[in-house]
């Protein structure tokens, strides 16, 4: 079998042998460690019809998925939900305030904008908010996951099953809230009833982790990344909240195999029963050389800072990263 007929990881052992230095499967969460970048396409050539996965990269191999506000000391430090909930509303107030007049002449007025939308913008630019920022692609993840030089030897990039997580959360909900629940996600404001809530629960129930696509054009990076957001509405990591529930989405996956009549569906439902996980984790163990290796291919792939950030800054990251990398 050759890597680009990988179809299962099952596929991906038989092609990578010794190269898989490390594997477990926990509570939803599969995690696999490769010795070697090169064996990264063959594991996401498994993933070909996951559509609706959403992919985020990172350089620390201690890195958790976890929000930047919940590790700031000052949110750290508070024993109370509601202590925490006035440190994020004033996060957001500050804000606000603070983005007006900076947007550009063409720019709406910001009372035009729902708060996710707001949010997103200021995640986007580096506030430090309860949303987590993801990519449909994994080679633009890749690219985040690789672009920093760093001393560590693991990097890693995470999947997330999107769809099989809204299907969950929206199981036994009536069409009309889909509806709505949908509208304010993609970033459409129809009604003042459908005003994003900031705030968090103290527990990482259902609907504790929910997902928006900004729908504003202001923000040319989002656009270029094929960007979105998780947003953690509970203090806990999106582990935590995969841990904690996936018992019951196995079971609603279950139960929706059980009165599905339709084969292909059926097919469809078993596999992602048999799968074991609604998020991955692929680690990587590189050194600088492997660093530079998968930015060349990247950048042969047309993913850059000049592609992912088309503004000046970005044309200067570009230039700088040709200037460090031979042959890039």
């Amino acid at each position: 079998m050759r890597w680009w007929e990988t179809r299962k990881i099952a596929d991906v052992r038989s092609v990578a042998g010794d190269a898989i230095v490390g594997e477990s499967r926990k509570d939803g969460i599969f995690e696999i460690t490769l010795s070697s970048w090169r064996l990264i396409d063959a594991v996401l050539y498994t993933m070909n019809d996951m559509s609706h996965a959403i992919y985020r990269g990172v350089s620390q191999s201690d890195h958790r998925l976890e929000p930047s506000i919940f590790r700031r000391y000052a949110f750290r430090r508070m024993q109370t939900i509601d202590a925490r909930n006035d440190y994020i509303l004033n996060c957001f107030r500050h804000f606000k305030e603070a983005v007006r007049g900076r947007r550009g002449p063409l720019a709406k007025p910001v009372e035009f904008y729902n708060d996710y939308e707001l949010w997103s913008l200021g995640r986007h630019f580096g506030v430090k908010n309860t949303m987590l920022d993801w990519s449909h692609s994994p080679y633009v993840s890749l690219f985040f996951a690789f672009s920093n030089w760093s001393e560590e030897g693991t990097r890693a990039l995470f999947c997330l099953k999107r769809n099989v997580i809204e299907r969950f959360q929206n199981a036994g909900t009536r069409p009309d809230d889909i509806e709505k629940s949908q509208a304010t996600r993609d970033g459409r404001d129809t009604d003042s009833d459908m005003m994003a809530d900031l705030t968090l629960s103290p527990f990482p129930g259902r609907s504790q982790l929910a997902f928006y696509k900004p729908f504003s054009d202001d923000n040319f990076r989002m656009i270029h990344q094929q960007g979105l957001f998780t947003v953690s509405k509970s203090p806990h990591t999106v582990e935590e909240w995969v841990a904690h529930n996936y018992g019951e989405i196995r079971r609603h996956l279950l139960d929706a195999r059980n009165v599905e009549t339709e084969a292909k569906r059926v097919r469809r439902l078993s596999a992602e029963i048999e799968s074991g996980w609604i998020l991955l984790r692929i680690n990587v163990r590189t050194d600088e050389a492997d660093r530079r290796d998968i930015l060349k291919k990247l950048n042969r792939m047309n993913v850059n800072y000049a592609t992912l950030f088309p503004d000046i800054e970005g044309a200067s990251m570009y230039a700088n990263m040709q200037g460090d990398i031979p042959h890039y």
